[in-house]
C-alpha cells in the first residue's frame, strides 16, 4: 500500500511540473493561430485595396493613353535634348 502511494505521489508531482509547459505550449499555439489569422486578414485587406487602386490607375492610364495617341505631346522640354523616333530592327529573319 505504501508503494502505491509513493508511485501515485510521484506521478502527481510530475504531472504538476509538466502542466505549465503543456499549457504554455498550447497557449503559444493558440496565439500563433490568431496572429496568423490577423496577418492574413490584414494582407487580404491590403491586397484588395491595392488591386482597386491598380484598377483605377489602369483605367485612368487607358483613357489618358487614348487621348495622347491622337496628339502625341512631347515629354521633354526644348532645352533638355532632342526627340528621336524609335524604330525596332529585328536581326535574323527578315
Amino acid at each position: 500500500m505504501l508503494e502505491f502511494l509513493f508511485y501515485t505521489t510521484i506521478v502527481i508531482i510530475v504531472l504538476l511540473l509538466l502542466a505549465p509547459f503543456v499549457l504554455a505550449s498550447m497557449g503559444i499555439g493558440i496565439l500563433r493561430h490568431f496572429s496568423r489569422e490577423m496577418n492574413d486578414a490584414k494582407e487580404r485587406k491590403t491586397r484588395s485595396s491595392k488591386s482597386g487602386f491598380r484598377w483605377n490607375t489602369s483605367r485612368k492610364s487607358s483613357t489618358a493613353s487614348s487621348s495622347s495617341t491622337t496628339s502625341k505631346p512631347k515629354v521633354f522640354a526644348e532645352g533638355e535634348g532632342t526627340y528621336v523616333d524609335f524604330e525596332e530592327v529585328k536581326e535574323g529573319g527578315r
